[in-house]
């Protein structure tokens, strides 16, 4: 069977700002290759840093505190509700910590997969707000093929099935056919 389609990503994701503010780093250079978990931008966070490091100095004084509180009702000489109160402050000072630390993570965008840049939509020194675009990242490994099948054709055409793909340069490419659509198309009543 003789097809044209199209080629295509198999991927492709819009990058977006997780936290508001300037952008401070950015290693975006559009048609550059990026790598899976690599930081691809960092905003400007001292506030968001100093926030972090006041909750871990304030969980350290909290573990301490309760070091002491359980000596003290080991001996007998705090009342358990006290011990409570303790062991909640504690708790409070932990969750506060993995708030401050969720929020300095927001700070730093990273590539959610091996691509390659298609599009940069900001700038270094740039002001952003939550969910604004930064960047359009494409997984050209492998590349996808889309083509319609008739429906005379459709049912010699399987998942699993071996393709040979002639790109527009001439080069030949084999595959293997990922998905038929189980809904012919309204317009053209192919698959």
């Amino acid at each position: 069977i003789r097809l044209s389609g199209t080629t295509g990503a198999d991927k492709r994701v819009l990058l977006a700002a997780r936290s508001e503010g300037v952008i401070d780093k950015l290693f975006l250079v559009k048609g550059a290759a990026v790598a899976e978990g690599s930081v691809v931008m960092q905003l400007e966070g001292p506030e968001t840093l100093a926030k972090a490091n006041i909750a871990a100095i304030t969980l350290k004084q909290r573990e301490k505190d309760l070091v002491v509180a359980e000596q003290l009702h080991s001996s007998g000489n705090l009342p358990e509700t006290k011990l409570t109160a303790a062991q909640s402050q504690r708790d409070s000072a932990q969750a506060e910590l993995d708030r401050a630390n969720a929020e300095v993570s927001r700070l730093e965008l990273k590539a959610p997969f091996d691509g390659i840049v298609d599009s940069v939509a900001v700038e270094s020194g740039e002001w952003v707000q939550p969910g604004a675009p930064v960047a359009t990242i494409l997984s050209l490994n492998p590349i996808l093929v889309r083509a319609e099948v008739s429906e005379v054709d459709v049912s010699s055409v399987a998942p699993g099935s071996q393709a040979t793909v002639t790109l527009v340069t001439g080069a030949k490419m084999t595959g293997v056919v990922r998905l038929v659509s189980r809904e012919a198309s309204a317009d053209t009543r192919t698959f």
